[in-house]
């Protein structure tokens, strides 16, 4: 099933990169992550699996190489996985946000402001990312790369085919603040959707060349359009977002302040919409329906596609949101318990090996 092949995929990691011998492990496993929900399901399928990996084989890994490895692992499922999901599993704090950076892996806790709690609810559309992941997820990790390239070209970057991967090693070579870089792809950038050919054509790459260097690695539908334009200004402006939501976080407590941290989050929503385009019916649905029922912002979590949202809401009316919103978006639903739709969540410690006999 595609479900074991998360597992699979961290013990073929494990004993490439270990050169570990062949060991034969039986694993169960339990777990309250709804599967396909967005909600990091399949990354916590591989991370738990590397740990218990780690005891089997006898073999410890600092949190952050583990975190590294994991996205690495996950990749052999099929999905271009971005590290941050891997990166909170190991190096989560308990009570604390994270500001997790990349290249390498590393972690700044962000203590969230007192009076607030974020629900996470369920759209009931399954985000199922090794599925569908030729059209959704992986094209936005090539998108983002052609975009990264062609900022990169036009801004003059000397030896921008091999050292511009990624959109942020463009911001870095320009030396352009986060706005600077988002007004520069609207301006240089070719607005809606664009060929493979017509990519080949801004990059000044022969169409065959494009296609061995980008798609070798990543499985894609290449027989679409790419909005490199969208996708680049999203990233930045939501890369400024996460920054200003740290900053807000740091402040002394005043007044409003959840509030603000609030229109952050649907502002990333209304972009994850618009430019990103990893919403969909549902979310929107629900994302409306949560800022309805009093939520101070909502805004889709994971992957996107479907899954799940995730809305911060007082804390001392928690209980009257979870009540409106099951009222409203989930009058019809069929689902077990509540707790299958709607979680109220805090931050927690991140994965550990427990052995029953200590």
């Amino acid at each position: 099933s595609v479900w074991t092949n998360y597992v699979k995929a961290a013990y073929k990691g494990w004993r490439s990169h270990f050169d570990a011998r062949a060991l034969r492990v039986n694993i169960v496993f339990h777990g309250i992550v709804p599967p396909g929900s967005g909600l990091s399901s399949s990354s916590a399928l591989v991370c738990c699996s590397a740990l218990a990996f780690c005891w089997a084989f006898g073999t410890f890994v600092p949190p952050a190489e583990l975190a590294h490895l994991c996205c690495v692992f996950e990749r052999l499922s099929g999905t271009n996985s971005g590290g941050m999901d891997q990166a909170i599993s190991f190096l989560g704090q308990m009570g604390s946000a994270m500001l997790i950076e990349f290249d390498p892996i590393r972690t700044t806790p962000v203590p969230l402001p007192p009076g607030g709690v974020f629900v996470i609810c369920n759209s009931l559309v399954g985000s199922h990312k090794a599925v569908t992941a030729k059209t959704h997820y992986n094209m936005r990790v090539v998108e983002c790369k052609l975009a990264a390239m062609a900022l990169a070209k036009a801004h003059g970057v000397s030896g921008w085919l091999d050292s511009i991967k990624v959109l942020r090693d463009f911001q870095v070579h320009s030396g352009m603040s986060l706005s600077e870089a988002a007004a520069f792809a609207r301006r240089v950038l070719p607005s809606g959707g664009i060929s493979a050919p017509q990519v080949a054509r801004l990059l000044e790459l022969s169409e065959d060349y494009l296609a061995n260097f980008l798609y070798g690695s990543i499985t894609v539908n290449a027989n679409t359009l790419f909005k490199i334009q969208d996708r680049a200004v999203h990233v930045f402006e939501e890369e400024q977002r996460v920054l200003d939501f740290q900053a807000l976080c740091q402040r002394p407590a005043y007044e409003g302040q959840l509030q603000d941290l609030g229109r952050l989050m649907d502002q990333s929503q209304f972009s994850n919409r618009d430019l990103f385009e990893v919403s969909c019916p549902e979310l929107e649905a629900l994302t409306t329906t949560c800022r309805s029922a009093g939520a101070l912002g909502s805004r889709l979590t994971g992957a996107g596609f479907g899954g799940w949202t995730v809305s911060l809401v007082e804390a001392s009316a928690s209980e009257q949101f979870c009540r409106r919103v099951q009222e409203s978006f989930f009058a019809n639903a069929q689902f077990s318990n509540v707790e299958s739709v709607m979680l109220v969540t805090s931050p927690c410690a991140a994965a550990a090996i427990i052995l029953p006999w200590d």
